[in-house]
This record gives structure tokens, sequence and C-alpha cells, in this order.
């Protein structure tokens, strides 16, 4: 479970040898017990990666990694943790990539809070983020300010023809991506401004919901497939708040969580 102390890292999980831009990231520190569909054979060993996925019948290409964004995550969905134990069984689907009724299932979980700073999320797996895609190419060499653990400042040189894809927002305005120079990729973060407002960069891609954004609880349930496996399901937060049952909760502090019943306005 994630720790209190430990919600938010000043470097990328994935790069901890390498000199950082020293940002803040929401991170979920649990090992991941299954992504189901939501895997792409393009991953490589980087947090984000491409993923086509379907809504209103049409196939577009997004980016998927497995955090939710923003210094607050938000929502706090609370399944009935007023009642400490017990179970309730909520409506999901057995793919994100294209939910429909068709891949629908009953999915029963533990009642508790979830969300990635919640300690009574135990039928929860993991949580995901989608966005829009956002490639920049560089057409001139430039560089990244970066700085090590003692705060001495240091330069990644980006040569011209470099393309940075997969920008994500991490917290408090600092953003994450991976740098590809020729046959060499590896993970960046910067203030998010690095790459929107660089001159030196072109915005390749033209997506016009470029603020498109899902998150998903990927979760255990308790029903179990043909061969005695438990199902494991995914749901949108939006649509599990609209369920029976399910109520809004509410940050208690920074790191933890509370109920519905603690918060304002329940």
């Amino acid at each position: 479970m994630v720790s209190k102390n430990l919600l938010f890292v000043a470097s990328l999980i994935l790069v901890l040898s390498a000199c950082t831009s020293n940002p803040s990231k929401p991170v979920d520190t649990r090992k991941v017990a299954g992504t189901g569909d939501i895997d792409s054979s393009t991953t490589e060993k980087f947090e984000s990666y491409p993923l086509p996925i379907t809504r209103s019948g049409i196939k577009k290409t997004r980016v998927a990694y497995n955090f939710w964004s923003g210094e607050w995550p938000n929502p706090v969905i609370d399944v009935n943790s007023d009642k400490k134990t017990g179970e309730t069984t909520i409506q999901a689907y057995t793919t994100l990539r294209t939910p429909s009724e068709d891949n629908q299932v009953s999915c029963t979980i533990k009642n508790g809070l979830y969300h990635p700073w919640s300690k009574t999320d135990h039928s929860s797996i993991i949580y995901y983020s989608i966005s829009s895609r956002e490639e920049y190419l560089a057409k001139e060499d430039t560089f990244l300010p970066m700085f090590d653990n003692e705060g001495n400042e240091k330069r990644l040189q980006i040569p011209k023809d470099s393309l940075i894809s997969n920008v994500i927002y991490y917290a408090e305005g600092f953003c994450g991506a991976i740098l590809r120079m020729g046959e060499k990729a590896r993970a960046i973060s910067a203030n998010c401004d690095f790459f929107s407002e660089n001159k030196s960069l072109v915005l390749k891609t033209t997506n016009e919901d470029k603020d498109y954004s899902e998150q998903w609880l990927y979760l255990k349930c308790s029903e179990r497939d043909k061969h005695g496996e438990p199902i494991k399901a995914f749901v949108r937060d939006e649509e599990i708040l609209k369920q029976p049952g399910i109520k809004q909760g509410c940050p208690a502090y920074y790191g933890s969580v509370q109920g519905a019943k603690n918060c304002d306005g329940s």
C-alpha cells in the first residue's frame, strides 16, 4: 500500500540513476498484480505508452499510464466504507479499450475507499489514466536543464530531429515524456512549459481534443472465471460514482482520504 510519506517523489520511477528536473509526481507504489488487456507490446521500459481505444465507435490512439495525475488526485470513491467489512457489487468491463454492453460484468469488490492514497482499497490492482497524445520534434539542437541530487545543474543535449513523445502530467507543473534520439530512448521530466513553450520544439500531434482525459480503476472481483481464477475488471471513475451505494469521499489531509460522511456537503 502507499505510505503517507512517500506519495510524491522527486524523480522519475524508471530513471533512478539519471539526473532529473526534480519533479513531484503522484505514485502508487504497489506492485502491479496484472494489467489485463491494457498492456501494450510497445511499453518497453517506460511508464507511459500508446494505447488504441474506441469511444462512441471511433478508434483513436491515446497515451496510457498507471497513476492518477495531480497534486491532489481526484476523486475519492467511497464504496460503503462506513460498513468497515462486507462487499458491494458494481458493473464494470473486462476491457477498457472497447468498453460496451458485450463485455460488461458484475464485479463484487470489498467495501472501502478507492483512491491512490487509500489503505482500504483492498480490491484495487492499479489506477490508470488515459490522455491525449502530445509529441514534439526538435527542429534544432537544444538542451534540457537537469539537476543532480546535490542540486548541481546539468544539461541533457537534445539533438535536432529528436522526438519527444507521450507527454503526461505529473503534478505541480511538471510533466514526463519519452525522448528518442535515433535508436536511443530514455524517460525525461521537466516543467511542462519546457515542452509547450519551447521554440526549439515543433508540435507534431494535432488532436482536436488535446485535453482528453480518462481515469480508470482496475479491480479484482470476487467472481471467478471458468478456470476458477478471480475476474479482473475495469471501471471508469465517473461511472462507478453513478452506481447505487457509491459516494464521493474527500481528502482528510495531504496523503490521506476519508469517507463521504466526513466530507462537507455529504
